[in-house]
């Protein structure tokens, strides 16, 4: 593959790591959730002030990003959450990730235990506040709760978010197990390059990445613009404005503002088929050695779009070596 077919096709956007803050949401769905015997209650470092009134929860801000552009904001509330349950069950809702390009609200879901990571949980009203579940956790909460009243019309609470992208955020107590990251780079090292090359797909880097085409391999560098490290190993990384994108005549595929989730050795992205976005969905695993290859959808959504069936969720897309620099108080 030639050095002029890996190149930055878009201007860069700025961004701010955000370091801090507090997400609140009054839940003025309480009367209505325990009518129907379903009970509500905080996760891990997330907390419920039951006074008069609605109850409102509360939950810390562990990093993300600040962006001027349309949608680049994300806000993260890593370990924190909410668990609903009757007697006939239990949903965890947790990882809160506040999406402004989509207007939702994604994190993990767990039924009964058995977890499903990166779901669009909540849809934000046009007020930006408003919450209400989207169809397919509706039809969960419904099915497993034993509760179909609960349908995607019925309102939620009311979201507030306070993020701060100041030196001076006061980290609480509670927030002491995550740690937010203000910057660094994630390399990845292009060895599909030649295969990519002879099936006539060429790779370009969009936005803010960047090509180091001296080596065996050509390195693309994408900026981390926030996110937050939890326990142990756990890693949320953000890539607000920079991507990459995959064309032939056939037609193109677009990859943009990776997520890099340890937690679940995948990564997410904001996905255009044909210029047109679909969604934000995992499209590369992390294996072994931090090797990329294509999740069987994306794989199978490739050889749709460029005509071919050469491309496999076994072959390596390329290597990955994050190295996301953490904010230091």
């Amino acid at each position: 593959m030639s050095d002029a077919s890996l190149q930055t096709l878009a201007p860069t956007t700025e961004t701010r790591p955000i370091l801090g803050g507090e997400t609140t949401v009054t839940l003025t769905s309480a009367a209505t959730l325990a009518a129907l015997g379903i009970q509500v209650a905080p996760l891990g470092s997330a907390s419920v002030d039951a006074g008069a009134g609605d109850p409102v929860a509360f939950f810390p801000i562990t990093g993300g990003t600040a962006g001027d552009a349309p949608g680049i904001t994300q806000i993260l509330h890593e370990g924190s959450g909410l668990a609903l349950s009757t007697h006939a069950g239990t949903i965890e809702l947790t990882d809160f990730r506040i999406d402004t390009l989509f207007g939702t609200i994604a994190g993990d879901v767990a039924v009964n235990g058995y977890t499903v990571p990166n779901v669009a949980l909540f849809s934000l009203g046009a007020d930006g506040a408003t919450l209400t579940l989207t169809p397919i956790v509706a039809q969960t909460v419904g099915g497993v709760l034993g509760a179909p009243a609960v349908t995607p019309d019925v309102v939620i609470g009311l979201a507030d978010t306070f993020p701060s992208t100041g030196p001076d955020v006061v980290l609480l107590p509670h927030e002491s197990d995550t740690q937010p990251f203000v910057g660094g780079e994630t390399l990845v090292t292009l060895t599909s390059a030649p295969v990519l090359a002879s099936l006539g797909i060429e790779v370009g880097l969009t936005g803010s990445a960047g090509l180091d085409a001296s080596g065996a391999f050509p390195v693309a560098d994408f900026p981390v613009t926030g996110g937050t490290a939890g326990l142990g190993e756990s890693l949320v990384i953000l890539h607000q404005g920079s991507g990459l994108t995959l064309s032939n005549a056939a037609g193109s595929l677009d990859f943009a503002d990776f997520i890099v989730d340890t937690k679940d050795s995948a990564i997410y992205a904001n996905v255009s088929v044909y210029g047109q976005l679909s969604g934000n969905i995992a499209v590369f695993e992390i294996g072994q050695d931090a090797t990329l290859t294509l999740t069987p959808f994306v794989a199978d959504l490739a050889n749709q779009v460029f005509g071919t069936t050469a491309i496999t969720a076994e072959v390596p897309i390329g290597t990955a070596a994050p190295m996301p620099e953490l904010f230091i108080a």
